[in-house]
């Protein structure tokens, strides 16, 4: 995967997976490789995500003008992002995988701002604004 910010390439020991011809991405890796912040909640199966948007510097200190804050239930096929209800593709909602949870790719790179491409020849996702 290239994660769109430097423009490097990162490798995952979690492999993206297709299913029901969509692409499956290691859900951690992917956002973190983004810069955000993931909680779990075990006793909801739910995953918390929060990803900074606009970063402002001043010459004390840094803070983030906006966030885009993503919920998610393993199992479930929508999302609530920012408060608002997403329907995903309901054949792939997220899901544990190899003891990691699995998103759909392009769900979640237009839920982040982020446009997700998967190239299929390479087997490489590819992350970009």
């Amino acid at each position: 995967m290239y994660d769109g910010i430097n423009y490097k390439c990162v490798t995952t020991d979690a492999p993206a997976t297709i299913r029901n011809g969509r692409t499956l991405v290691p859900m951690r890796f992917f956002l973190e490789a983004l810069g955000a912040k993931l909680w779990w909640v075990p006793k909801d199966k739910k995953v918390v995500v929060i990803i900074p948007q606009k970063p402002h510097e001043t010459d004390s200190y840094r803070y983030w003008e906006s966030v885009t804050k993503i919920e998610m239930w393993i199992g479930y096929a929508r999302a609530r992002v920012n408060g608002s209800v997403y329907d995903m593709p309901s054949d792939v909602p997220p899901q544990i995988i190899y003891s990691r949870t699995y998103v759909p790719l392009r769900f979640i790179g237009e839920m982040t701002g982020w446009k997700a491409d998967w190239d299929g020849d390479a087997k490489v996702a590819v992350i970009h604004r």
